[in-house]
């Protein structure tokens, strides 16, 4: 009798961990200045790079800079929002940015901008990369 409580208790464990997992969609991707990523008929625009103050990785700097980033956000093709992301690389646990849009609230969060400078260079916002995730409901 314990093991059988045991097992229908492991049973709805896992099938609630399950349930979980399923209500969100979730989309990464990686986009160069002016790429969009579409995901049903919403999508995300990584339109520039407003500015990019972070501390070089071959320079020892007191404050870790950030870099600002603007995204337009698109439903059924029609512009419905853009967003200023401010990227700072010190903090690890970010809030995620949060818009709604037809059916539900969506997510965009994970926001990572590549190169990172390095003081012998100088680069141009086109050779910039965007990396994000997106959670859409289910």
């Amino acid at each position: 009798m314990k093991y059988l409580f045991l097992f229908g208790f492991l049973i709805c464990s896992i099938s609630l961990s399950a349930q979980d997992q399923e209500e969100n969609r979730i989309f990464k991707s990686v986009l160069q200045a002016g790429e969009q990523l579409e995901f049903g008929d919403k999508s995300i625009r990584f339109k520039k790079v407003i500015s990019d103050s972070r501390c070089p990785k071959d320079v020892t700097c007191i404050w870790a800079g950030q870099a600002k980033v603007l995204i337009e956000i698109f439903e059924k093709g029609k512009l419905i929002n853009e967003k200023l992301v401010v990227i700072n690389p010190d903090i690890i646990d970010e809030i995620p940015l949060q818009f709604s849009a037809g059916d539900g609230i969506f997510s965009i969060s994970s926001f990572r901008l590549f190169p990172y400078p390095c003081s012998a260079s100088k680069k141009n916002t086109m050779d910039y990369t965007l990396e994000m995730q997106v959670s859409e409901p289910l």
